[in-house]
């Protein structure tokens, strides 16, 4: 279904969303050259991301990677796949979750994510889908806490997590390095009831 969102401002932008539908789905490893294509140019995309495209776009260093994912039971990636308007089925957004201390059962109830969108998907609410898919996934591991970080200044995601129901839990102080120069970070959580 396409729709139009304006924005009130000085112009009126008009966004025909790109795609007839979005289908969240799991990810395994028949689908790594869709997932290669979506965190190489999503990389280059964001600023904001922890993603080394030397590994991820050279097969043989990333397949025993995207087969740990697929084998674990304490983390999951799930893809936002599109169909456009000819037909074409293309992954656009991912998100990866994991238990970061599994085996500690003082701990193993706390989850962590990271998640990547390309550009020309921003704003049409496949984040949030991720994010609501994410959730519900993580509960059936009996989860309840999720984590993460994000950089302060990157206010798109932080406005996505506020909506998803996470909270800032504290900022920390130049612990992202963007090639350049040091910036400070969010630590978001969200309890899972």
């Amino acid at each position: 279904m396409n729709f139009i969102s304006f924005e009130v401002g000085r112009n009126i932008d008009i966004r025909v969303v790109p795609y007839e539908d979005v289908e969240i789905k799991p990810l395994h490893i028949d689908h790594i050259e869709n997932i290669q294509e979506l965190l190489v140019k999503g990389s280059d995309e964001s600023g904001y991301t922890l993603i080394s495209k030397e590994i991820v776009s050279n097969y043989e260093r990333f397949k025993p990677i995207v087969l740990k994912w697929s084998e674990s039971t304490y983390e999951f990636n799930l893809g936002a796949f599109v169909k456009d308007k000819s037909s074409l089925v293309r992954l656009v957004g991912h998100i990866h979750f994991r238990v970061a201390l599994p085996f500690l059962d003082k701990v193993k109830h706390i989850g962590s994510f990271n998640i990547l969108i390309l550009r020309e998907y921003w704003g049409l609410g496949i984040g949030k889908k991720l994010m609501e898919a994410m959730i519900s996934r993580a509960k059936t591991m009996g989860i309840k806490r999720i984590e993460a970080q994000v950089v302060c200044n990157n206010q798109r995601a932080v406005n996505l997590y506020l909506k998803c129901g996470f909270s800032i839990e504290g900022t920390r102080k130049n612990s992202f390095y963007d090639g350049s120069h040091y910036l400070d970070e969010f630590f978001i959580a969200k309890l899972i009831e």
